[in-house]
């Protein structure tokens, strides 16, 4: 199998490398979208995901080739609306939404002048998570 992976390093990175894991042994393409503020070096990127394919990545610069399947991890609207349109069998790997529970949400409620609405007595902070 030829993967086409295109990641930054996101919060959902480790879970990128285990769908990789999933399909390994296979060979993988991997495009680094190119981001104001780098988050992923090239290298380290490929390192990364050679091992969990369990062979050695390819850095490639655009997505054009023949692949049987592609796996992205990118908040680049543009590569993945051009993957879409592609036809390419294609695997979202998206960071999950944080939950927020009541003590982060009574925190973080502030009324429109910045005070808080709700503030948690100093023995309530110390619940566990």
């Amino acid at each position: 199998m030829k993967l086409l992976v295109i990641a930054n390093r996101t919060p959902a990175t480790h879970r990128l490398l285990d769908e990789i894991r999933r399909h390994a042994p296979c060979d993988v393409a991997l495009l680094v979208p190119p981001t104001r503020h780098p988050d992923w070096e090239p290298e380290t990127a490929r390192d990364c995901v050679s091992r969990a394919a369990r062979r050695p990545a390819t850095l490639v610069d655009t997505p054009d080739g023949d692949y049987d399947a592609a796996i992205v991890s990118t908040r680049s609207k543009r590569l993945r609306r051009r993957i879409e349109r592609s036809g390419l069998p294609t695997i979202e790997v998206a960071p999950r939404k944080p939950r927020i529970g009541m003590r982060q949400t009574a925190e973080m409620s502030l009324m429109a002048d910045g005070s808080p609405i709700a503030v948690l007595p100093p023995e309530s902070r110390d619940l566990p998570r």
